[in-house]
């Protein structure tokens, strides 16, 4: 089964052998503590205590750590972090030796550590981290670890110069949106990645729809009535799938329904953190899709098998996770695998978006709609229909997708497989490029239905559903599990002759 949403931060764990989920990464702040002894000593300080001084945001603090015997040394300070701040960025600059960083939060528990190598440290907490950035009082440690007094310059220091600073990403300041009008947009890193808008809806609207189109990321949409505070858990509405098109509709039968007056938009990549995501934003005064972002547009079909190949499979995803799949009729019928597409209930998802890669440099673009027409769990497979455009549109009559095309030779133990999937591993930002790897038939394995075989090719969640192919680049099979990935792995792969003979009559195999 996908993987389904495992708290309201969105955290989401690969299983260990089923792969189809498209799984977030969370930005985990709390490092491995490298010099565990002294910081465990301080875990169960309590909350500050006004006798700290006090950091103000935008100012550096010139300030020191003294040296005492063999002692660990620390200077402590308090930081205020308002409703209105999303995220704060603490730093250490100018320092002759290796201090480092501990933040406790407003009721004295541990919350970020940074102790690299480096002489200068810096955390940056969020809303939407883990752990996440909380309002309140925090307390804040320069803290110098080693046992020996630094030596600079052949003279050993008893006081350790630094200046601290801190940078709050604040609700402050919101850009205005004009209904029907696509509006470009950028996350920044020195942002937290998150914008804020405003738009003011009339009275007698239908409906406030939101929609994020143009990025190659996993953007996610918050919005709240009449104020923005920083945390967007505390907005009334969010939309938050792996989805790089995000909508949003607060319409009259919504909780809270939609009423005029001034409505805050928050767009955040809750993944990446470390490159700029362009996107366009639009909003509407109806719960229909805007025409500027709706349309269909054609898609290549290219003469050469292999990269037919990358142009048939395909990124499934489903409100609830997803995985890769194949195209294997020019009508647009789709292998993948069961789990991909089950919904919480066991029962097909009922909103499945296709995308395609147009650019294998980037992220495949989501273009289409698809359904469930038949489903197997014990084979974990499905056999989905591309049944209209990402925003309803109807396919163009003739309309041709590029097909795979399947192999009809048997599958020896050594024989070549090639992979080509959406595995997550396969991106640094927060959606990931199509991905080819290769392997050899390592065996077999008998199933309930038949066999299974074994390869190792490298495969990872978000490939099951993608093609196993042969040297020919014709369909083979779908990775759907992996066996031992701790410790070098096998993909368990269901092969075609797998699939129900009236799904043959279907696909027209």
């Amino acid at each position: 089964m996908s993987d389904q949403q495992a708290s309201r931060r969105l955290l989401r764990a690969p299983d260990d052998l089923i792969i189809g989920g498209m799984n977030r990464f969370v930005l985990v702040l709390l490092t491995v503590l490298t010099a565990a002894a002294p910081l465990c000593a301080q875990a169960g300080r309590k909350s500050p205590t006004a006798s700290v001084p006090p950091l103000v945001p935008g100012v550096a603090m010139e300030s020191s750590v003294e040296i005492h015997g063999s002692d660990v040394a620390a200077t402590r300070f308090t930081l205020a972090v308002p409703e209105s701040a999303f995220a704060v960025e603490i730093a250490v600059s100018n320092s002759p030796a290796d201090l480092d960083l501990v933040v406790y939060g407003p009721h004295g528990g541990l919350v970020a550590v940074s102790e690299y190598a480096d002489y200068n440290e810096s955390v940056m907490l969020t809303r939407v981290g883990e752990p996440e950035l909380v309002t309140g009082l925090h307390e804040i440690e320069v803290i110098y670890q080693l046992r020996q007094a630094p030596v600079v310059d052949g003279r050993t220091l008893t006081s350790i110069p630094f200046a601290l600073s801190a940078r709050l990403v604040t609700v402050d300041a919101a850009i205005t949106l004009r209904p029907g009008e696509l509006t470009p947009g950028r996350l920044e890193p020195r942002d937290a990645m998150m914008r804020l808008y405003r738009v003011e809806v009339p009275r007698g609207a239908a409906a406030l729809r939101v929609d994020i189109a143009d990025t190659d990321g996993d953007l996610d949409l918050f919005v709240n009535r009449r104020f923005a505070p920083g945390d967007p858990y505390d907005y009334s509405h969010s939309a938050q799938t792996i989805r790089s098109t995000e909508t949003l509709t607060i319409a009259a039968d919504s909780v809270p329904r939609v009423s005029f007056g001034t409505y805050y938009i928050m767009v955040v990549d809750q993944v990446s953190f470390d490159a700029p995501v362009d996107y366009s934003i639009i909003v509407s005064l109806t719960a229909d899709p805007p025409e500027a972002i709706r349309g269909i547009p054609v898609v290549p079909i290219p003469a050469d098998p292999f990269e037919r190949a990358l142009a048939a499979t395909v990124e499934v995803s489903t409100p609830d996770g997803g995985g890769s799949g194949c195209i294997v009729t020019a009508s647009g019928y789709i292998l993948t695998n069961w789990h991909v597409v089950a919904g919480p209930d066991d029962r097909p998802s009922e909103d499945i978006v296709i995308g395609i890669s147009l650019d294998h440099t980037r992220p495949p673009v989501e273009l289409f709609h698809a359904e469930v027409v038949a489903w197997e769990p014990e084979r974990d497979l499905a056999l989905l229909r591309i049944t209209a455009g990402r925003y309803g549109d109807r396919l163009p009559a003739g309309y041709a997708f590029p097909a795979l095309e399947r192999s009809t030779d048997p599958v020896r133990i050594s024989g070549p497989v090639h992979f080509i999937g959406y595995p997550w591993v396969g991106g640094t930002g927060s959606r990931a490029s199509i991905t080819y790897t290769r392997g050899v038939v390592a065996g077999f394995q008998r199933t309930g239905f038949g066999l299974v075989f074994k390869s190792d090719g490298e495969i990872n969640p978000g490939n099951s559903g993608g093609a196993a192919l042969d040297d020919r680049f014709r369909l083979i099979g779908l990775p759907t599990s992996i066996v031992g990935r701790d410790s070098g792995q096998l993909a368990y792969v269901v092969p075609i002759t797998a699939v129900p003979e009236p799904w043959l009559s279907m696909i027209g195999w």
